[in-house]
């Protein structure tokens, strides 16, 4: 029996320890760090450990913690240091009210992302397994990124990583045509999957809202009037029922009920389906996808050649010899002013340091 790998996270000042094994993944990972630490928030930290050599390994998804445990195994290592670092800047770096322009960010974000994230599984099957994990992160981070800034650096990551399809060398015509084509094939796969569903809104968020009443249970909700509570978690909040807003900030920016707005609602016995926004429910999903995108059938089309042949390479040159001029060639009718040269005195458009008139001697 091997023995135990034990990872002793640190945040601050307290520290948790969590048994790592080959069926840990790092959502269950980071769902143990949330349940310790109440007033930690899903998104706004970074995790890393420390091996011999290595001071700073970064540690975001199930690949990083997979290659951790067989560094654990082979080496015979029994306790990891990880270090858990808030990103603060992400988090509160910006207002929030209700309604925001930055609320409906990343609403739009997670649309994006939801959309998106089943044609990239889809279409990267030329690239391997490893490379095509690593593009999947760093899309879903640059659609959850919390400010332009971060949004900014991702994207110019994943523009940097992400350049191996095989579609970019085809022409114009072609590649709007291979999108449409993919477009076409994700909302046909979309409207069956949306029909197929039975709960109220998507089942991603329902259970989510399933996990944050199991949560809950155990907290204590004051009510101030009839629409401001006080929620006793760790630490303290206020939640105000009427602007759809908490303390945490979490509602604001997700414009989902968080935990303690789950515990103020089901304390004034108000319908939870009130106050969701109309894009979670799954009658709302149906229609986005109820539309469909017509077929251009080839009969219309020119023959569709290889695009290698139909691309329109530059023409084959040589360099000239000499060095390349360093003053432009005016344009014609172009007026420049004239002046008297103090070498030759003759007037023109050169001076002293650039006259080559003979001198009488």
């Amino acid at each position: 029996m091997e023995n135990p790998v034990v990872l002793l996270c640190k945040r601050g000042d307290s520290s948790i320890g969590v048994v790592l094994s080959h069926s840990l993944s790092f959502d269950c990972l980071v769902s143990k760090m949330l349940a310790k630490w109440k007033n930690l928030t899903q998104g706004c930290f970074s995790i890393s450990y420390s091996i011999d050599g290595h001071p700073n390994c970064i540690l975001d998804c199930n690949e990083d913690l997979s290659a951790l445990y067989a560094l654990a195994v082979t080496f015979g290592i029994g306790r990891v240091d990880v270090v858990v670092k808030e990103s603060i800047g992400s988090c509160l770096g910006f207002t929030v009210d209700d309604g925001s322009s930055s609320s409906m960010a990343v609403v739009a974000a997670e649309v994006i992302s939801d959309v998106v994230d089943a044609n990239l599984r889809k279409h990267m099957g030329g690239l391997e397994t490893k490379r095509k994990k690593h593009i999947m992160a760093l899309f879903h981070r640059c659609a959850y990124a919390r400010t332009v800034t971060e949004f900014d650096k991702l994207l110019s990551k994943l523009k940097a990583d992400g350049r191996q399809k095989k579609e970019r060398r085809l022409p114009i015509t072609q590649l709007v045509d291979r999108i449409r084509v993919k477009l076409m094939d994700l909302m046909s796969d979309r409207r069956d999957l949306g029909l197929k569903w039975e709960t109220v809104i998507c089942p991603k968020k329902d259970r989510k809202l399933g996990e944050l009443f199991t949560l809950s249970k155990t907290w204590n909700v004051v009510r101030s009037n009839d629409e401001l509570y006080e929620v006793h978690s760790d630490p303290y909040v206020s939640v105000h029922i009427g602007r759809r807003t908490c303390s945490c900030g979490e509602w604001q920016i997700n414009s989902f009920p968080c935990v303690h707005a789950l515990c103020a609602l089901k304390r004034s016995k108000r319908n939870l389906n009130d106050y969701l926004e109309r894009y979670y429910f799954t009658e709302t999903y149906r229609e986005v996808y109820s539309k469909c995108i017509n077929p251009v059938p080839t009969i219309w089309k020119t023959a569709d050649l290889d695009y290698c042949k139909d691309v329109l390479l530059p023409p084959l040159c040589k360099r000239p010899p000499g060095r390349p001029r360093t003053k432009r060639i005016p344009s014609t009718g172009i007026k420049t002013r004239k002046i008297t040269c103090s070498r030759c005195g003759k007037v023109g458009t050169h001076n002293r340091s650039t006259c080559t008139e003979p001198l009488d001697i």
